[in-house]
């Protein structure tokens, strides 16, 4: 038999997401989508300017991503705008703020 408290649980979760839902239909802002695939990080990459060959390994080439990330989350335009949502993945979230 399951726990008293569950319906009430997922009835709090539905409002919340609810509650999201509205303020992304409503707001002003964007949703700052800065997770990755390893496939598609090369390409980001070059797309933000470097050539291809500054980094020799994977491990390399994430820390240049998320290098590239934290100048943009600390840029004072990002700072200030109205992001809604982040969404960032766990690898790049162990790293430090280089």
């Amino acid at each position: 038999m399951g726990s008293g408290s569950e319906p009430l649980n997922r009835v709090k979760r539905m409002a919340q997401n609810q509650d999201m839902l509205d303020k992304i239909r409503n707001s002003n802002g964007f949703i700052a989508a800065l997770d990755q695939s390893g496939g598609s990080t090369p390409k980001a990459l070059k797309n933000y300017g470097y050539k291809g060959d500054e980094w020799s390994s994977d491990e390399e080439m994430f820390d240049l991503v998320h290098k590239m990330r934290v100048r943009i989350i600390t840029a004072p335009p990002f700072i200030q705008s109205q992001a809604l949502l982040q969404k960032w993945d766990r690898r790049k979230s162990s790293r430090r703020n280089v």
